[in-house]
């Protein structure tokens, strides 16, 4: 319909209205249009922009610009899917948000603001109130200016305000300000982490805090406050008659049990010492400060702690962890299934660890330290002298004062250095950085021409000398004259007891004195050199040199303290350590009685075993600790216990509620589980469910099938005898240990000591903050140490030490060792192969003291084992070099080289691995040099040169003067060599030689090369004798023949053969091959090939069984007689069935006209004969069923057949040169032909016969 032309006005009269009124166009049910008067403000309403899909506006300037967005209002704003904006200048920005209210603001996805000024900013933040604001993802603020500032706070209430993470105030004026705070009430304060205030002006400002009721307020972190000082708490549900016990339910609420004496009377343990405490069936602590927790543990002197079933501390101050542990000395300790520590300070720690000695130590299972002050580290590994240690899986010691690395024939103790007969040697050192011996003559030492007529006295050096017991001359004309002196340098002289001169012409004026240089001469160490003048300390660094280390002057000033105890420690200004073992550490603090400690500003312990630790700290008591100042001791003097055996002393509510000390049976098994016999539980949901188990703290389990320990919140033991000690520790194996936070053992007798210490694997041990030990008999010692492998025995000992691979020791902070049987000592050294030993880094001094002189000699090996140094006498490199003459009397054996300055003359023969003179030699004997030697003159040898290591004749180097033949002339002939080592030359000339390699190389290669192409055309003759089928005749053929072609790499071959019937039962075939021969150079391949074989029948089977493969290929011949035999089954049985109809007719017949008379035989005997021919078809029915079954096989057979005729006619044709004519095959046995003519019956080889006719 059209209405004008264009530029036209259209009018239509029902709608005019003379008023000039703004009206809105409707259109009415019947199609026709009336006026309907508006307001022109809801005119100007229509002025919005709506451009998302299905998005409304409505409003001045209102705008809906997402997907299914709502803008209502003056300047309203939706701008994202599904947003919401109802209001003046209200803002929803973002999907599915809702802004409702005058300049509210919905800002983020699924945010929700309510409200005049309401402001919601995070995804799915919500603002109900005027002012409102909820400014993070989650948050929530309800009320007038309610403030939610915090990750998913809650502010509810006018001036309410959640400005932590998980904060939440509840109140006008309530605030949670804190990390997981909540404030509930009227200007409630929560400002502590965790923090909750409940009630009016409730306080609660500390982490973990709790303040509850109008007013109160917390003064301390992890704390509940109920009501004010002056108010009475009472707890309704709590009052009652009697003792009860205050249980926390799994909702947090309190309740009260009942108990009873037979309950407590179960725990049937003793502790008669002050202060003592014990739990477990058994468990005895008789003496004072003591605890016995587990099955039939025993703690019975002071200060002794036995924890696990069996457990035993028998010592002031023992300490026996694990099931059976047994601490029986003062201050011993054993950690670990079966663990003993049995003499005064030892130490065990793993399963059957044994410490048997004063102050042994014992770490790893079967460890065993069994002499004073002996220490064995590693699993197995045996310390058994004084002061000796023995460090790695199964290392042991064999005398005192011994450090054994490792196992026997190990490179660790230099087992390479050893000698069973006590000959003198030579140590030296490798360029690879090993150490070898090498035996050297006596006279060879002697001609120093030294003197040390002391008892040990030590000289090097002509003319020097060594007067007396223990000195050291080192210089020419040196002199060390009493006991213990020492001169080291040219004319150096210490004539006076334990005296020290170092230096060219230095010497000493009294005794005990170190003397450097002459007089006149300054002494610099330039390395402790400072131009500005700072205080500094020289310290002496691990590899024997010094360094200067700025300190402040303070640090000077607290070394001015008092030490006068054996073994004493003090550290401060004034502090006094006054008594064996004493530590004393702090300003003015003092420890004056054996093994006291002090420790802090003013601090003071002067009974034995005592400590106080805290400025003004004070120890008041034997084997005490004190902690903190009197102000701040925890002590609670007005609650004093019963003392009783048979009872607990708990703090209990009166019928009033009130808190007071009570003495209570108890059963506390009613805070956790204990299903295991003779176990232990104590702490909320701690588990305790095997035999002898033990579980103490909240959510402790302990699940071995016997003997698990585990103590701490959280902590885990799962095994027999595990134990696992500290929050969230875990030990999951048999005779696990896990003893810090966080630590885990994993693995039969492993052991993990340490914070986030971890052992994983057999035997494995961890010590040490975040210490890891993965494998099997593994060790690693110190903080994040680690050893890794499976049954490698690696031990990494020190701070981020490292130990990687079989039977590997890494010892020192950083230190690497991987690989096998490599040993890596010293802070960051790294080993880089097997079976290696390296002493620090690249670039460190390795510094021996007593080893200390002038320029590079050779070190000695004495008898004894120790080492000295050999003035005058000098390797490098594995070279012997000796400053003066060197003249040997006999005959000379040096496994390493000899370099000489002056002349060398040896009386008898010498053998020597390498040799350098640079003077002139003179050899009496025949000389033997086993390794290089270099001569600087001409070397004549009248008699035979005998070498047993390599020859190098470095003037014939590619860079050598003599390279080439530029200095050879005549012939040149081939070196020889017979099998006593004997040289010569041969009879082949040098040119012959090369001419035999020119001429005779290129024929190699093309005979290698024509020899593939023979075997290729050996591939190709077997491919085309399998192209010719061993063929099957048919029954009118006396003779079948086939011809086939095969190719193999560049290679091809022909072959034909035949098939000859014999007899009827037996075959005959044969067939030739045929392939170009190929010249190889030593001869040539043959060129034909043949076959011949026969075949014939073992046996025959029933004809009516299923055919053979070889019957099934016979001709279409049997498939048609088998067509027409069916086919003359179905007309016989087509005319049987004809013959029983008539039959039947008849027998109806005779029945009606005869009765039961003289015909009824008749009758009978045509009923038998009708039922024998209805069998008889059922039987012919069955065998033409078989039969239609048997073509059906046979035919899926030749279908088979056929395909793979053609496939391999398409493997013919590929090799088959292009033009050659192949003619395809079809099979005529796919379809037989069923044609009615009949067949003669097939013969007795046919695999399926007909069923002969009626």
């Amino acid at each position: 319909m059209v209405l004008g032309r264009a530029g036209d006005t259209v009018t239509i009269p029902n709608l005019a209205n003379t008023s000039g009124q703004s009206a809105l166009v409707l259109a009415n049910g019947d199609g026709t249009l009336s006026r309907s008067a508006v307001n022109p403000n809801a005119i100007a309403a229509l002025n919005c922009t709506g451009t998302g899909a299905n998005a409304v506006c409505y409003g001045p300037n209102a705008n809906a610009t997402g997907d299914f967005t709502t803008a209502i209002g003056s300047d309203s704003l939706a701008s994202q899917t599904g947003a919401t904006a109802l209001g003046a200048n209200a803002w929803a920005n973002g999907i599915s948000a809702m802004a409702l209210g005058p300049n509210a603001t919905a800002n983020g996805v699924g945010v929700l603001a309510v409200g005049e000024f309401a402001n919601a900013n995070g995804t799915a933040a919500t603002a109900i109130g005027v002012s409102a604001r909820a400014n993070q993802v989650g948050a929530v603020a309800i009320g007038l200016n309610a403030n939610a500032n915090g990750f998913t706070a809650v502010a509810v209430g006018g001036n309410a305000i959640a400005e932590g993470v998980s904060a939440t105030a509840l109140g006008e004026g309530a605030t949670a300000n804190a990390e997981s705070a909540t404030a509930l009430g009227r200007k409630s304060i929560a400002s502590g982490f965790g923090a909750t205030a409940v009630g009016v002006e409730a306080n609660a400002g500390f982490d973990n805090s709790t303040a509850i009721g109008i007013g109160t307020a917390t003064t301390r972190a992890n704390q509940i406050v109920l009501g004010r000082a002056t108010d009475t708490v009472t707890i309704p549900n709590l009052s009652g008659a009697g003792s009860a016990l205050i249980l926390a339910n799994d909702d947090g609420t309190l309740a009260r049990s009942a108990v009873s004496a037979a309950a407590v009377n179960s725990l049937n343990c003793t502790g008669s010492g002050a202060n003592a405490v014990c739990y477990g069936p058994n468990a005895n602590a008789t003496g004072d400060f003591t605890t016995a927790i587990g099955s039939d543990s025993l703690a019975n002197q002071t200060d002794a702690t036995a924890l696990g079933a069996n457990a035993s501390a028998n010592g002031f101050g023992a300490t026996a962890l694990g099931a059976r542990a047994n601490a029986s000395g003062p201050g011993a300790t054993a950690l670990g299934l079966s663990s003993r520590a049995e003499f005064t300070g030892s130490t065990a720690v793993g399963e059957f660890a044994n410490a048997s000695g004063l102050n042994a130590s014992a770490f790893g299972r079967s460890a065993a330290a069994r002499a004073e002050n002996a220490s064995a580290f590693g699993a197995g590994a045996q310390a058994n002298f004084a002061n000796s240690t023995a460090i790695g899986t199964g290392a042991a010691t064999t005398r005192t004062n011994q450090v054994v690395l490792g196992r026997t024939g190990d490179e660790v103790t230099i087992p390479n250095l050893a000698n069973a007969t006590g000959q003198s040697a030579l140590v030296l050192a490798n360029g690879d950085g090993t150490l070898s011996r090498s035996a050297v003559n006596p006279n060879s030492i002697a001609a120093l021409n030294c003197v040390g007529t002391g008892a040990n006295a030590v000289c090097y050096g002509p003319n020097a000398v060594a007067n007396g017991d223990f000195t050291t001359a080192i210089g020419s004309d040196s002199l060390s004259g009493q006991t213990g002196a020492t001169a080291l340098g040219a004319g150096a002289q210490a004539n006076f007891a334990g005296s020290t001169a170092l230096g060219t012409g230095a010497v000493t004026t009294r005794a005990n004195q170190l003397v450097l240089g002459r007089a006149g001469d300054e002494v610099t160490i330039p390395n402790l050199a400072d131009a500005s003048g700072q205080s500094a300390l020289v310290l002496t660094n691990g590899d024997g040199t010094l360094s200067r280390s700025v300190v402040n002057p303070n640090v000077i000033t607290a070394l001015n303290c008092v030490g006068t105890g054996a073994d004493a420690v003090c550290y401060g200004p004034n502090a006094v350590a006054n008594g064996d073992r004493t530590t004393s550490l702090g300003a003015d603090s003092q420890a004056g009685a054996v093994n006291a400690t002090a420790v802090g500003a003013g601090a003071t312990a002067n009974f034995a075993d005592s400590a106080a630790i805290g400025a003004g700290a004070q120890a008041t008591a034997p084997n005490r600790i004190t902690i903190g100042t009197a102000a701040t001791e925890i002590q609670l003097p007005s609650l004093t216990g019963s003392g009783s055996t048979a009872a607990v002393d708990i703090l209990s509510p009166d019928a009033n509620g009130v808190l007071r000390v009570t003495t209570l049976p108890t059963n506390i098994s009613s805070f956790c589980s204990r299903t295991g016999t003779d176990s232990t539980c104590f702490g909320p949901n701690a588990e305790a469910l095997g035999t002898a188990d033990t579980a103490i703290g909240a959510n402790a389990r302990a699940d071995g099938a016997k003997g698990g320990t585990a103590l701490g919140a959280f902590s885990t033991a799962n095994g027999n005898g595990a134990t696992a000690l500290g929050s969230r520790s875990s030990a999951d194996g048999d005779n696990t240990l896990a003893v810090g936070s966080r630590s885990s053992a994993r693995g039969e007798g492993s052991t993990a000591l340490g914070t986030a210490a971890s052992a994983n694997g057999f035997n494995a041990i961890a010590f040490g903050s975040g210490a890891a030990a993965n494998g099997r008999n593994v060790v690693a010692i110190g903080t994040n140490a680690r050893a890794e492998g499976f049954n490698t025995n690696g031990v990494a000992i020190g701070t981020d030490s490292f130990a990687s691979g079989t039977d590997v020791t890494a010892l020192g902070a950083g230190a690497r060792a991987t690989g096998v049987g490599s040993t890596a000592i010293g802070a960051g050294a790294v080993t880089t192969r097997n079976n290696q030993i390296v002493l620090g880094r690249r670039g460190d001094t390795v510094t021996v003291p007593n080893l200390a002189g002038r320029g590079t000699e050779l070190v000695s090996a004495n008898q004894d084992g120790t080492l000295v140094r050999s003035v005058g006498v000098s390797a490098n490199n594995g070279n012997l070099r000796v400053q003066n003459g060197l003249t040997v009397g006999g005959r000379t054996v040096l496994r390493g080289g000899a370099a000489v300055s002056n002349g060398l003359t040896v009386q008898g023969g010498a053998r020597i691995d390498n040799l350098t003179v640079t003077g002139p030699a003179r050899i009496g004997g025949p000389l033997t040099v086993d390794g290089p030697s270099t001569f600087n003159n001409d070397v004549s040898v009248n008699g035979a040169l005998t070498t047993t290591g390599p020859v190098r004749l470095r003037g014939l180097a590619d860079n050598g003067n003599f390279a080439v033949d530029r200095y050879q002339s005549g012939q040149r002939r081939m070196l020889t060599i017979d099998g006593r080592g004997n040289t010569g030359t041969s009879t082949v000339t040098v040119p012959q030689v090369e001419t035999a390699i020119t001429t005779t190389v290129p024929r190699l290669e093309n005979s290698v090369y024509q020899l593939g192409k023979a075997v290729e055309t050996t591939g190709a003759m077997a491919a085309a004798f399998s192209a010719v089928p061993e063929v099957s005749l048919q029954r009118d053929e006396p003779v079948r023949c086939g011809v086939g072609a095969g190719g193999f790499g560049s290679q091809y071959a022909l072959a034909a053969g035949c098939a000859v019937r014999v007899s009827d039962r037996m075959y005959l075939n044969g067939a030739l091959s045929y392939a170009p021969s190929v010249d190889y150079g030593y001869g040539s391949t043959p060129s034909v090939g043949g076959r011949l074989g026969f075949s014939f029948p073992l046996g025959r089977t029933n004809p009516v069984q299923e055919s053979t493969p070889a019957e099934e290929a016979t001709d279409s011949e049997t498939s048609r007689e088998i067509q027409n035999d069916l086919l003359a089954m179905r007309t016989e049985l087509s005319e049987r069935d004809k013959e029983i109809e008539q039959l039947r007719d008849q027998l109806a017949l005779l029945a009606s006209q005869t009765g039961e008379g003289s015909n009824a035989e008749l009758v009978a005997l045509l009923q038998k004969r009708i039922e024998e021919l209805e069998a008889e078809k059922r039987r012919s029915d069955q065998e033409d069923n078989r039969q239609n079954g048997l073509i059906e096989a046979l035919q899926r057979q030749l279908a088979t057949q056929q395909e793979r005729f053609n496939q391999m006619l398409i493997q013919i044709r590929s090799l088959t040169p292009a033009g050659a004519p192949i003619t395809p095959v079809v099979n005529p046995l796919i379809k037989p032909d069923v044609s009615p003519q009949a067949r003669p019956a097939t013969d007795e080889n046919t695999s399926v016969s007909r069923r002969p006719s009626r």
